[in-house]
Parts: C-alpha cells; sequence; structure tokens
C-alpha cells in the first residue's frame, strides 16, 4: 500500500474544503461520519444572502410589517445563536430543550438568581423547518437573536457558555441531543438584513402569522411559541 494516501479535510460544517495528503501506516483516516441534520444546509443559504446584495424582501402585508417592527424594536442585537439536533425530535421535544437552553444560560451568564433579579438575558427566537434536508424535512431548529445589553460577556465568554449548555442537552432516554457542529454562536454584523432572511418564515402552512417567534424575556426566560407542535408521526408525513 502506498504510504502517501489523499485524506479530506473538513470545516466546521462537515463540508470538504479540499485534499491534502499526508503519510498513513496501513490504513486510510477518514472523517468522522455525520448523518443530516447538520448546519450546513441551514446556515450556507444564511451566509450566502448576508453577503450578497440581493434585496431584502419585504412584503407590504400590514401584519409583516408589524412583526418586522417588533423585532427591529425589541433589539439591537449583538449575537444570533443557532439550535440544530442530531435526531429527528418531535416539536414538543425541541421547543423543551431550547427553553431548557435559554434557563441554563442565564444560569450561566447572570448567576442562579437572574429571575428573582430579572436579570436574565433578552431577545427574539424564530423557530424554522429544515427544508433541504432529507432525513430532516420539516423538523425544527431555532435562531436567537441575543440583545446588546449591559454585563454582556465577550462573544468568546458567550460562545463557550452557548456551545457547553447546548451540549448538555439530553432526550427522554437520556441522549445528547445536539453536537458541536449543529450550534453556532456568531457576532450580529447586519442586523437589517439578518432579521429580513429570519422572518422569510413567517408565512408557513404550519403555523400562524408570527406564531414561529417567541420572545426571551430578562424576568422570565423564554416564552411559549404559539403555533401546534407537530407529532413525530406528523412530521414523518413530510417526507
Amino acid at each position: 500500500m502506498d504510504r502517501h494516501e489523499t485524506a479530506p479535510n473538513y470545516d466546521r460544517y462537515a463540508r470538504p474544503i479540499g485534499q491534502h495528503r499526508e503519510r498513513c501506516k496501513t490504513i486510510r483516516r477518514k472523517a468522522p461520519a455525520r448523518d443530516d441534520g447538520s448546519l450546513a444546509d441551514i446556515m450556507g443559504p444564511l451566509e450566502e444572502y448576508l453577503s450578497s446584495g440581493e434585496p431584502i424582501p419585504s412584503p407590504t402585508n400590514p401584519t409583516y410589517q408589524a412583526w418586522r417592527k417588533v423585532v427591529d424594536t425589541a433589539g439591537p442585537y449583538s449575537h444570533m445563536f443557532t439550535l440544530a439536533f442530531r435526531r429527528p425530535y418531535a416539536d414538543q421535544q425541541t421547543i423543551s430543550a431550547l427553553s431548557d437552553w435559554a434557563t441554563m444560560m442565564n444560569r450561566s451568564i447572570k448567576g442562579p438568581r437572574w429571575k428573582r433579579n430579572e436579570a436574565g438575558l433578552a431577545g427574539m427566537v424564530f423557530a424554522e423547518r429544515h427544508s433541504l434536508s432529507l432525513d430532516f424535512r420539516g423538523r425544527l431548529h431555532f435562531h436567537v437573536l441575543i440583545k446588546d445589553q449591559e454585563g454582556l460577556p465577550t462573544t468568546n465568554t458567550l460562545k463557550a457558555a452557548s456551545y457547553a449548555t447546548a451540549l448538555r442537552l439530553t432526550d427522554i432516554r437520556g441522549k445528547q441531543m445536539t453536537d458541536p457542529w449543529r450550534v453556532d454562536l456568531r457576532e450580529v454584523t447586519n442586523q437589517d438584513r439578518l432579521i429580513g432572511y429570519l422572518l422569510k418564515d413567517i408565512y408557513s402552512q404550519d403555523w400562524q402569522v408570527g406564531d414561529n417567534i417567541a420572545f426571551w424575556r430578562p424576568a422570565k426566560g423564554l416564552d411559549g411559541f404559539q403555533f401546534t407542535p407537530l407529532a413525530s408521526s406528523q412530521l414523518q408525513r413530510m417526507h
């Protein structure tokens, strides 16, 4: 066997970014296998849109414009956190997991008395359904806009806390619900375009306009979404 073999190199979203040759003695080294449901099909279109010069979709519908104003005025936002899952969970399981994540983040950043002191994190949350992933089509993932507020830690500290708390999420079987490559935290650099992108799913056959948006309040934590959660059997029919 040739001691020089080709091994693929992957970026943080498990996408190949080229190949390099490295020495190995007996077997080819492979990147760890990853199933669908990673952020590749979520963040890719978002990054492309944010870096493009395309106009921001802004329907003249009064309901849309009202929600746009609500999201705008609830800011400004400093960071966006994205959470996807390693298995095609039913809606209620993912919503509960997101709520647990928000509570753990408040404790981690603001301390155990965050609710009593009304000092929790604040922001807006957008529920979206996977559209590109074959195995995860229709399953929920979430984008959390974190409001810029006094006492917010540095990006590195916030990122470390958001990843650590996300990786603590477990399902009813005690299985870890997400992975490092299914979560993302980044600074908000173009709030106007970002909000325009996140509002794209405000119209859906799965919910009334705006029912996929929830508030993250300093004194309470994450509000419940207004749409009716779909069960696993209903989600299976989307495939």
